[in-house]
């Protein structure tokens, strides 16, 4: 005979009364407190086992449990147990058997330990155990996972962590590079320094040791055979090594009648976008901004950037420690340029004031290339040898940096036709422009007006052989007046007398 009845009926009709609800009362003592340990089984006469159930219930912090009570049929109870009866177990795995009250067996955790939750109506439940042995990352079997990996590694499928490498990245122009690491070593091979170091990394787990090497060349040469000390940077080890001079000598050549080799040619270095994607991260990193601070676009052959910050960009570059002014925005630009000289092509460009202003809100500054002298003229701007500087008045922060610099080759300097020859070859050109009335033209003549600059210029076009080139001329830069109100600014080879380029000084209304 089973009778069913409860632990403690007076506590558990106080439990009844402490359960009306008065407003989201909670039992907090109870928090955190599991009811799963009943007592054992024991006799409550000779002949009746009580077995208490599980889970429990919790009031006030204190556990009760439920029970039943079962009458042996064969023998007496004794320590909790029918004496001389056979249990009924049957298919149960666990629990008491329904006949004796017997254990038919325990149900066990992950870890061997017996744990009476796992019984459900004499039957364990399935139990899964993670298995992350020898896994560091992926699934545990059991729906979780074993852990995960960081950035840019992933999860292979023996569970563990494959990261991609990420080597330091350094400029190719020594002069650039901020720190070299172990094994430093460097020497002078004409008027290139080369340097090679080796650094180690660290790669899923393991260490590598990796080499790196740049080049910087010295406009004057370096000595060669001379030991190199290890330096604290590249630009001390341009400073330590490199010979000083002028940088105009052997430019400006005295040739006496017509050249052999012209126009002078300047092709574009090899593995130039490399290195100038080296330079622009290098130039980045200085000021810990990105590409999505500050776009840059590069001119080609020369590959001298027009630096110009993203609108809307958090970051900026600091060019200044203190606010600008009339008075300090020269300097500012002027030491912004050479702190990146290789960058921005000026390592021997001679530079020359045009113009500088500061408004309410942006200083600015225009400077001119010197080509030993001479002016630097172009039909395309990005090599008319021109540095406009633009940075913001209180902040001192970049706005532009746009450096359309040319290297310097030796020319010729003296022109191989006079100025009557360039002159005569413009004769009988015929000359259209616009006015509000429509076209109009004008024709080159012996009544025009010529005045010519007094030296002769640099002028650089692409080369129309097809190469990635440039080519430098010697001209003479001139003004034709045909009439009273219209004249034209014209470039003339100074050696063969083709004409250049020709452009109005006029407005026609």
């Amino acid at each position: 005979m089973k009778i069913r009845m409860l632990l403690g009926p007076v506590l558990l009709g106080l439990l009844a009364l402490a359960c009306v609800d008065y407003g989201n009362h909670r039992d907090d003592a109870c928090q955190g407190v599991v009811c799963d340990s009943p007592p054992a089984p024991t006799c409550i006469d000779s002949r009746t086992v009580r077995r208490y159930e599980s889970p429990g219930t919790c009031t006030a912090g204190e556990c009760s449990y439920g029970f039943e009570d079962l009458t042996c049929p064969e023998g007496e109870c004794a320590v909790g147990v029918c004496q001389g009866c056979t249990p009924a177990c049957g298919d149960r795995q666990c629990g008491p058997d329904p006949r004796c009250g017997q254990s038919c067996g325990v149900c066990l955790d992950c870890e061997g330990v017996p744990d009476p939750s796992l019984c459900m109506d004499g039957i364990c439940a399935p139990v899964c155990c993670p298995d992350c042995s020898g896994r560091e990352c992926g699934p545990d079997g059991c729906g979780d996972v074993c852990g995960s990996c960081g950035p840019g590694c992933s999860c292979n499928p023996a569970g563990r962590c494959e990261c991609e490498c990420v080597y330091p990245v350094y400029p190719s122009d020594c002069r650039q590079v901020g720190l070299f690491q172990d094994g430093f070593v460097a020497y002078c091979d004409g008027r290139d320094i080369h340097v090679s170091w080796y650094e180690h990394v660290a790669c899923n787990g393991q260490e590598e040791v990796v080499e790196f090497s740049c080049t910087t060349t010295c406009p004057h040469g370096c000595e060669q055979g001379a030991p190199i000390a290890w330096p604290e940077d590249g630009q001390q080890l341009v400073d330590d090594n490199c010979l000083g001079g002028d940088p105009c000598e052997g430019i400006l050549l005295d040739n006496q009648g017509p050249p052999g080799i012209y126009p002078f040619l300047l092709f574009e270095p090899d593995g130039a976008p490399e290195s100038y994607r080296q330079e622009l991260a290098a130039f980045l990193s200085a000021f810990n901004v990105s590409s999505a601070d500050y776009e840059a676009e590069a001119h080609p052959v020369t590959w001298t950037p027009d630096v110009q910050r993203v609108y809307g960009s958090g970051a900026w570059i600091t060019v200044y420690d203190t606010e600008l002014s009339e008075d300090s925005i020269e300097a500012a630009a002027s030491g912004f340029i050479q702190s990146f000289a290789p960058f921005f092509g000026a390592e021997d460009a001679i530079l020359q004031l045009r113009r500088s202003s500061c408004f309410s809100s942006d200083c600015r500054v225009f400077f001119d290339q010197s080509y030993c002298g001479l002016k630097v003229v172009s039909p395309e701007p990005g090599h008319d040898g021109s540095f406009a500087f633009i940075a913001q008045r209180q902040s001192a922060g970049l706005q532009r940096a746009a450096s359309s610099l040319i290297p310097m080759l030796p020319i010729y300097a003296n022109p191989y036709i006079g100025q009557p020859e360039a002159a005569a070859g413009l004769m009988g050109m015929t000359l259209e422009y616009w006015c509000a009335d429509g076209p109009h033209d004008a024709v080159i003549s012996e009544q025009s007006d010529f005045a010519f600059s007094p030296d002769p210029v640099v002028f650089v076009q692409y080369a129309p052989t097809g190469l990635l080139a440039l080519e430098y001329r010697l001209a003479y830069e001139l003004t034709v007046a045909v009439e009273s109100f219209l004249s034209w600014t014209a470039y003339v080879d100074a050696f063969d007398g083709s004409l250049l380029k020709i452009d109005p000084d006029f407005i026609c209304d």
